[in-house]
């Protein structure tokens, strides 16, 4: 004779929950993304902070990128200055808070041509431009 099957399993209760609610945890999750956010938002953009703050005197850069030569005109703490120079080309500077900064330059002959003023290694105006000759320009303020 075969045996009855054995009766159902009585009904458990749930588990006990341990923890936060859900809701308190999803909370917590997007309040970190959004301060990992900002932070790297902050990060990213420390430069662009300190060149709207800044009062101290500062370093400027201006470049000029091509191929062969230009004339190069670019305005320092003394007043503007003209150099034809080999490309690509560079110069460094110290200049007061506020000062006015300016570069021009014209190419030989045809090709490419880049000029950008750099603040504490960050660029901050940038004209680039292939005709013949090429010529660019750029202002900005320290």
């Amino acid at each position: 004779m075969q045996q009855p099957p054995p009766p159902p399993a009585a009904p458990t209760a749930p588990p006990a929950r341990h923890g936060l609610p859900k809701g308190l945890k999803l909370l917590f999750v997007l309040l970190g993304v959004l301060l990992v956010m900002t932070a790297g938002f902050a990060y990213a953009n420390r430069w662009f902070i300190s060149y709207v703050t800044s009062t101290g005197p500062h370093a400027i850069t201006y470049q000029v990128t091509g191929s062969g030569s230009a004339k190069v005109a670019y305005q320092t703490p003394e007043g503007t200055r003209m150099d034809s120079v080999s490309l690509p080309w560079e110069v460094t500077l110290t200049v007061p808070d506020g000062s006015a900064l300016s570069i021009a330059a014209t190419g030989s002959g045809g090709g490419f041509l880049t000029c950008r003023i750099k603040w504490e290694g960050h660029t901050i105006g940038l004209d680039a431009e292939s005709a013949s000759p090429p010529t660019c320009q750029k202002s900005a303020t320290a």
